[in-house]
């Protein structure tokens, strides 16, 4: 790491009691370098926390062997994985589009292939209603919780929705077949 000036914010003001984040960005496990690892270590040894999110993206990680393989050297480097993003189709990103049904069956397949401590990361989307998780899968429904919500009082909201293997984000559902309020 080359910032001498970060490292020293986080020997500053990060304490036992108050410490600071650092939110990486790695979406593919080959990105884990010698170098890039001596940085988040360098990051730690200052008193830092570094978690990690990625988007899912189609033929970068959306394979449940290379998202597994990130969580796994995420875990081995002391970095916590902490979102994997559902991507919203915008423009010029159609290419790496996953629809969400999908994406969240190699989210759920990338987890079992890694331990514990491997296992943290959640499978969101952030929507004008707020940050919302994937949290299942039935035969017939996908199920929602509202991880954070822009109305605090929806935090925790369950919603299920009837199965449409063609969406792409929470508005491509429609009606909730049902709300669970926590």
């Amino acid at each position: 790491m080359r910032d001498e000036r970060l490292i020293q914010v986080f020997e500053h003001y990060s304490s036992p009691e108050k410490r600071l984040y650092l939110v990486s960005h790695f979406c593919h496990p080959r990105e884990l370098t010698p170098i890039a690892c001596e940085a988040m270590n360098r990051v730690h040894q200052a008193g830092g926390v570094v978690i990690n999110q990625t988007p899912l993206l189609r033929g970068v990680n959306a394979d449940p062997v290379v998202l597994g393989e990130l969580f796994s050297a995420l875990a081995r480097t002391g970095i916590a994985p902490y979102y994997v993003f559902q991507g919203r189709l915008t423009t010029g990103n159609h290419r790496f589009a996953v629809p969400l049904e999908e994406g969240y069956t190699i989210f759920e397949q990338a987890r079992a292939r890694t331990s514990g401590l491997g296992k943290r990361a959640r499978f969101v989307m952030s929507h004008a209603e707020g940050k919302i998780e994937v949290a299942g899968l039935t035969d017939r429904a996908v199920v929602m919780k509202m991880h954070r919500a822009a109305d605090p009082a929806r935090d925790g909201e369950v919603r299920m929705f009837a199965r449409n293997p063609g969406a792409f984000w929470l508005d491509d559902y429609g009606v909730p077949l049902n709300r669970m309020r926590p």
